[in-house]
């Protein structure tokens, strides 16, 4: 019989080496249970300026007006089109859920709803929880996903920012309270970061020098730590435990080397474009191949939300407006505007999906084992009250998931209304995990039960 999780990790005195080798361990406790893990990936898509929730209905959808719904409704999709915006994924519609209905007041600071909520949630949209004053409280759900998950990388989060200049900032995922995760904004230092230790040149010489320099910081911590009093040592103890941790994930890039290799994305003029665009284009190309070479099993593709928000402008696109510019327009501009970004990004979304369709995976594809979330980081508008979040999931994650459907809870404060914690507890679900709840619920919800996943979107 194979030892369990727990024995094996008691045994083990490297360290980082839990870490490093905790994925191996929840695979031989699943064999041992006689559930072989099941290849399961994630791809978080989050759009600026909010998503009206009429704007990803499918066409002809009856329940347009959903401030005047009654109860639950489970409508399929059938022989209905997709929205206009989303026609690069039609093909794909029976692997596409639209679910509306959800709120995201859990996100709420304190009078945010009676000053309709500002630009963006940042975190809070991916944590279902109060960010206050930028302090993050808990991890997201896509690092959750990840952590359970395993992989060189926990995630990745990816994304684009109106001066190319910038490489990093933080506003879209967290690991844990306080601890914000880098969205890497220029492609061409996120192929370094990410890929380097299978590419060639420049890129190649830069990981080398990461790697030896993760040496180096290790050695010196060992030297120093036994001069130090107690309290310095534990830090010092932290910081060798994530040295070494890094130092055995680049150490790990080898082992995959052939694979990773073999789904590296061609690296062209788009890598370094002045155009916002192409930029995003390249990342959409670094998430597939990341997720492709097994790099990881949870990216967030960031199209210029947080706070890249307001001075972006979709240029490639002939758009020539703001996105904050956009928010404050004429309905019929805000609209208009917004369609073609999610057109684009849509298109991009499908891009991915037809090169992880391209890839054998047990009977069927790498796309029958990958569910892809695509939301905005705001709610249902440019100011959103956020008492509607509209999702669009695509993948059915090898029937884990129920898909073909319009999925519609009922109002915020409603019997059998729903929230972003219902929903990010269902992806938790399908890992193996059952939390009670995922974030931090509405407090003013305490009269309705918002524990548990979505059973109707459960397989």
């Amino acid at each position: 019989m194979l030892p369990t999780r727990r024995s094996l990790l008691s045994r083990l005195t490297l360290g980082a080496g839990a870490v490093v080798l905790d994925p191996l361990v929840r695979q031989l406790d699943a064999q041992a249970a006689g559930s072989p893990a099941r290849p399961t990936r994630f791809l978080f898509v989050m759009l600026p300026n909010g998503c009206p929730a009429t704007e990803i209905n499918p066409v002809d959808f009856p329940l347009l007006k959903l401030g005047s719904r009654q109860g639950l409704t489970v409508e399929p999709i059938g022989d209905r089109k997709l929205h206009p915006s989303m026609a690069a994924v039609e093909k794909y519609k029976k692997k596409v859920t639209v679910l509306q209905g959800v709120s995201g007041t859990c996100a709420n600071c304190p009078g945010a709803e009676e000053s309709l909520g500002g630009h963006s949630k940042a975190w809070s949209a991916l944590g279902a929880f109060m960010a206050m004053n930028n302090t993050v409280p808990a991890a997201t759900v896509d690092w959750a996903l990840g952590r359970k998950l395993g992989g060189l990388f926990t995630n990745i989060c990816l994304g684009v920012s109106k001066d190319p200049s910038t490489s990093i900032v933080y506003d879209m995922s967290a690991a844990g309270p306080g601890r914000k995760n880098p969205t890497l904004c220029h492609p061409a230092i996120a192929y370094k970061a990410l890929f380097g230790g299978v590419a060639g040149g420049q890129a190649a010489r830069e990981f080398a020098v990461r790697t030896n320099l993760l040496d180096f910081l290790a050695e010196d911590v060992r030297a120093i730590r036994a001069a130090v009093g107690a309290a310095e040592r534990d830090k010092l103890e932290a910081h060798l435990d994530a040295y070494e941790a890094m130092r055995g994930r680049q150490s790990k890039f080898e082992a995959h080397k052939e694979r990773l290799q073999k789904h590296l994305p061609p690296v062209t003029d788009k890598f370094t474009s002045k155009v916002e665009t192409d930029r995003l284009t390249a990342q959409f190309d670094l998430a597939a191949a990341a997720l492709a070479g097994g790099l990881t099993h949870s990216v967030v593709v960031s199209c210029a939300g947080g706070r890249a928000f307001d001075s972006f402008v979709f240029t490639g696109l002939g758009i020539d407006i703001g996105l904050h510019g956009i928010g404050h327009n004429k309905p019929e501009v805000y609209l208009g505007s917004m369609q073609t970004i999610r057109t684009y990004i849509f298109e991009q979304i499908a891009s991915v999906m037809k090169k992880l369709e391209a890839i054998p995976e047990g009977n069927g594809t790498m796309l029958d084992n990958t569910l892809i979330v695509f939301t905005s980081d705001f709610g249902e508008n440019h100011h959103a009250q956020t008492k509607e979040w509209p999702f669009v999931l695509i993948g059915d994650l090898g029937g884990r998931v129920k898909s073909g459907n319009v999925l519609v809870y009922p109002p915020w404060g409603h019997k059998g209304h729903k929230a972003l914690n219902n929903l990010y507890t269902t992806l938790m679900y399908t890992v193996g995990e059952q939390p009670k709840t995922f974030g931090t619920p509405d407090v003013k919800l305490k009269d309705l039960d918002m524990t548990g996943p979505l059973q109707e979107l459960l397989g």
